[in-house]
C-alpha cells in the first residue's frame, strides 16, 4: 500500500515541467548524434557514436540528480544554515580549477576525470543562486539596509566572479550577473532603491566595457579579440576570425523552412568548431529548418515560463528567489547561445540548456528542474492542506 504522504507527493509532482525537460533532452540527444558523428571521426578520432553514448550517460545522471533534488523539502532542508557551506564549495571548486584544472579552448575551466569532465563554473551558477537566495531570505528584516542587508552577499558573489574571470569564462560571468539581477527584483527591496543599485551597476559595467574596448589587447587574449572581430565583421574576416560565425550563418540560412533533413548538414563537416555544443542550434536549423528550431525553442520557452510561474505562485521569499534565479539562468543561457550562433553577440562557448553536448551542462539543467519541481510540489502541498 502506498502511504498517504507518498500519494500526496506523487499527486503534487510537476509532471508537465519534468516531461518538457525530458522531451527537450531526448530531442537534443538525437541532434547531438547527428551533429557530432563527423567530427567524432575526423577531429576527435573516436567512434561516430562517441558523443551520443556519453550524452546518454549524462542524461541518466542528470535525471537521477533531478529526482534527488525533487525529493527533499526545500523549506525544511535549511538552505539558510547551509548557505556558507554552499558558497564555500563553489569557491573551493573555482580555486581548485585554477590550480589543477585543464586548459581547453584557451580557458582553464575544466577538471578532466578521465571518464568525464567537470566544469566548476557551471555548478557555481546554481550554487550562487542558492547562496544569494538564502542570504537575502536570512536578511529580510534588514533588506532595505544596503550596507548590512544587501552589500555583503554581493561582495562574495563578486569574489566568485573574479575567480571565473581568471579562467576566463566571460559567458558564465554574464549569466551569473544577469541572474543576480533577477534575484534582486524578487528580494523584497523597494523599487526605488533597487533601481538606483541596478543603474549604478549598469553604469560601472558600461564604463569597464568601454575601457576594455579602447585597449582590448591589454585585457583579452588574441582568441577573445578574434571572437569580437568575428562578431563585428564576420564576412570581412571569414577566412580567419569570422570563419565560424559565417559557417553558423550559412548553416542557418541553408535550412530554410523545413531543413535539409536529419543527418544532412554540410557545415558540420569541419566548418563549425563544436557542432555538438556551441553551434548545436546551427545544425538543428540546417537539418530541421525554421520549423525544427521553433519546436525546440517553444519547449525551452515553456520550461522558462513554467519556472517564472512557479516563482510567481510561491509565497515564501526563499522559494521565490530560487525559482526566479533558476528561470533567469536558463533563459539567459539560452539567449547567449542563440545570440552567438546567429551573430547577435560574440561567440562565448555557452551551451544550449538540455540540448547541447556536455555533462556539466546537462546535470546542472536537471538539477535546476529538480529544485523547481521541489518548489512547485511545496506550493501544491500547501494548496492541498488549505482545501482540507
Amino acid at each position: 500500500m502506498v502511504s498517504h504522504k507518498s500519494q500526496l507527493k506523487l499527486k503534487s509532482l510537476d509532471y508537465a515541467l519534468i516531461s518538457l525537460a525530458l522531451t527537450l533532452a531526448g530531442m537534443g540527444i538525437v541532434m547531438v548524434y547527428s551533429a557530432s558523428m563527423v567530427s567524432s571521426i575526423d577531429r576527435h578520432e573516436v567512434a561516430s557514436n562517441y558523443f551520443f553514448i556519453r550524452q546518454c550517460v549524462y542524461l541518466v545522471v542528470g535525471v537521477i540528480s533531478m529526482f534527488f533534488f525533487t525529493n527533499f523539502n526545500y523549506e525544511t532542508f535549511g538552505f539558510e544554515k547551509l548557505s556558507w557551506y554552499i558558497y564555500g564549495l563553489s569557491t573551493f571548486l573555482l580555486v581548485a580549477v585554477l590550480l589543477f584544472g585543464d586548459v581547453i579552448n584557451n580557458a582553464r575551466s575544466w577538471f578532466d576525470l578521465g571518464v568525464f569532465s567537470i566544469q566548476p563554473a557551471e555548478f557555481s551558477k546554481i550554487f550562487l543562486i542558492l547562496f544569494l537566495s538564502s542570504e537575502y531570505t536570512r536578511r529580510q528584516n534588514r533588506i532595505e539596509n544596503f550596507k548590512w542587508g544587501y552589500l555583503p552577499p554581493l561582495v562574495y558573489i563578486g569574489l566568485n566572479l573574479f575567480l571565473i574571470l581568471l579562467q576566463p569564462d566571460l559567458g558564465a560571468i554574464f549569466i551569473i550577473t544577469v541572474t543576480t539581477f533577477g534575484i534582486f527584483i524578487t528580494s523584497g527591496m523597494s523599487w526605488r532603491k533597487l533601481s538606483i543599485i541596478i543603474l549604478s551597476l549598469a553604469l560601472v559595467v558600461t564604463l569597464l566595457g568601454t575601457i576594455v574596448m579602447q585597449s582590448p589587447e591589454r585585457f583579452m587574449s588574441q582568441t577573445k579579440i578574434n571572437r569580437f572581430t568575428g562578431f563585428l565583421k564576420p564576412f570581412e574576416t571569414e577566412k580567419d576570425a569570422g570563419y565560424h560565425t559565417v559557417g553558423s550563418l550559412l548553416a542557418i540560412g541553408s535550412g530554410g523552412i523545413t531543413g535539409l533533413g536529419i543527418g544532412q548538414s554540410m557545415q558540420k563537416y569541419g566548418y563549425l568548431p563544436e557542432p555538438q555544443t556551441d553551434f548545436i542550434v546551427s545544425v538543428i536549423a540546417e537539418e530541421l529548418g525554421f520549423v525544427g528550431v521553433m519546436v525546440f525553442m517553444i519547449i525551452l520557452l515553456a520550461i522558462i515560463i513554467k519556472g517564472f510561474r512557479i516563482a510567481g505562485r510561491c509565497q515564501d521569499p526563499l522559494g521565490r528567489m530560487i525559482a526566479t534565479g533558476i528561470s533567469t539562468m536558463i533563459a539567459v543561457q539560452a539567449l547567449v547561445n542563440l545570440g552567438g550562433a546567429t551573430a547577435l553577440i560574440p561567440i562565448t562557448g555557452v551551451t544550449l540548456p538540455f540540448v547541447s553536448f556536455g555533462g556539466s551542462s546537462m546535470i546542472l539543467s536537471f538539477m535546476s528542474i529538480g529544485i523547481l519541481s521541489n518548489i512547485s510540489m511545496s506550493i501544491e502541498r500547501k494548496k492541498h492542506m488549505e482545501m482540507k
